[in-house]
Parts: C-alpha cells; structure tokens; sequence
C-alpha cells in the first residue's frame, strides 16, 4: 500500500505529494531527495507524464513477503497534447458544466490517458457570445490534469464571484476555452515582459492577481498596459508593480472548442 501511494505520486510528478507521503509516514523511498530534485528540474523543462514500466519486491523472487523491498521503474516524458487528448479534456469540461448546472452536483470522471494524470496547473475560460462568462483557475499544480480541468470548469460556471452562477438555458452557446500553465518563473526585468508569450502574476502583500497570455493580445494592451491591468486584477494601483511587488511569468498550451 506504502509502495502504491508513492509510486501514484511520482506518476503524477508531484514532489509535493511524494513528500507529505514521507512526513507523515503514508510512504517510503530510498534516495528521496534525488528523485524529488529530478521531478523538481524536469517539471522546470517540461515534462508532464509519468509512466510505470514495472513494479514488483523482493518477495516476487525469493518468495518470502514477510519482509520485503520495493521496486519501481518509471519513465518521465515531455509528451505535447495532441488533438485527441485536447478533445478529452475539451469534453471532460463541457460534461461537467453541463451537469453541473442540471444537477447541481458533477464527480469527477475518470480517465485511462496517463499524459492527462500528471499534476498541472489550469484555468478554464467560458465566453457566451463573445462575452466572459467564467474563468477560474489554479495556480499551482495540486491535482492531476483531468481532475483540474473538471474542478476549474466547474468553478467557473457556477462559483466565479464576478458572475452568477450559470442557467440550462446559457448550456447551449457558450465556448470554452482550457489553458494549461507552465511553471512559474521570476521575473527580474519587467522590460524582459513579452505581450502574446508571457502569462503574470502578481503578489504584493495579501494582494495577488492573474492574467493569462492571451489576455492582452485579446484586448490590444502594450506592456505597460498589461502590467497595469494586472496591478488592476490584483486590487493595486496601477503602478504597484513598480516597488514591492513580485511578480512571475508562464506561458500557457491554450485550445478551446471554438
């Protein structure tokens, strides 16, 4: 069980699981900060599935399972979505606004696709009519991809603040829209700011704020209006970027049904 429950978190490339599994017991690993560095640097270059190529102990040999050590080979992969995974989770999302809004309850479904079950950071864009009608996120990847894209899609059409929730009469002509982030990166020039490549983020005390790379290309923004229309979303002013802030880019892979 110990065994199962780490080589889940691996899978899902997620040091953050591997590691509260080894606090508090739930798992052991030998080698553990080696193997959380290598999550760590190739999440940084992009990896995003985790294969199982062979589990198995030493009681599968001697025959002995009173007492016995673990043996996992896993494979770590940078493996772009392709058209049929984007079409998944396309409909991952839609399946679950859809019975969101009709049932007020939506349980996440399950998928075999193991390039969608690494943990990944999400955002889930709905548009009616050419108008935002929801997007919510997550910052951090703290769920495997399927689950955060239902989680988000979810959110977003019935808990975003700035929208009430969403009618089965609006089911049928809205669009949606999924943006997976990349790891955050620090930025130390904002000059360095591209409009079209880089998503931000912004925290300056309790203040926090987030914009996705299209955003500005949608509106037309320069740099120095993206920077402060994200000081906007984050309840500053416009120029609080300038002194105290911090602020990270990400790219983002966006596809919609559009």
């Amino acid at each position: 069980e110990k065994d199962r429950k780490m080589t889940d978190a691996l899978l899902r490339l997620s040091d953050a699981e591997a590691r509260r599994l080894i606090g508090t017991g739930q798992g052991e690993m030998c080698g553990t900060l080696p193997v959380l560095l290598t999550l760590d640097i190739a999440r940084r270059l992009g990896a995003n599935e985790g294969v199982l190529f062979k589990y198995a102990n030493s009681g599968h040999v001697t025959g002995d399972l009173g007492r016995v050590v673990g043996y996992a080979s896993m494979g770590i992969y940078k493996t772009p979505l392709i058209d049929k995974d984007k079409r998944e989770l396309l409909g991952l999302a839609r399946a679950t606004i859809n019975q969101k809004i009709k049932t007020g309850d939506a349980p996440f479904a399950e998928t075999n696709n193991t390039k969608l079950r690494a943990d990944a950071a999400v955002f889930v864009t709905i548009t009616r009519k050419g108008r935002l009608r929801g997007c919510t996120g997550q910052t951090s990847p703290t769920m495997p991809l399927y689950q955060a894209v239902q989680y988000s899609a979810m959110r977003s059409c019935a808990s975003d603040p700035r929208f009430p929730p969403m009618t089965e009469q609006e089911l049928g002509d809205i669009e949606i829209e999924i943006s997976v982030l990349s790891p955050f990166e620090r930025v130390k020039d904002p000059a360095s700011i591209k409009v079209g490549r880089d998503g931000l983020y912004i925290r300056k005390g309790m203040n926090a704020g987030l914009l996705l790379p299209q955003v500005p290309v949608d509106q037309g923004w320069d740099r120095e209006t993206y920077l402060a229309q994200l000081c906007r979303k984050a309840g500053l002013p416009e120029d609080g970027w300038k002194e105290g802030a911090t602020i990270h880019s990400f790219s983002a892979e966006v596809f919609g049904d559009h």
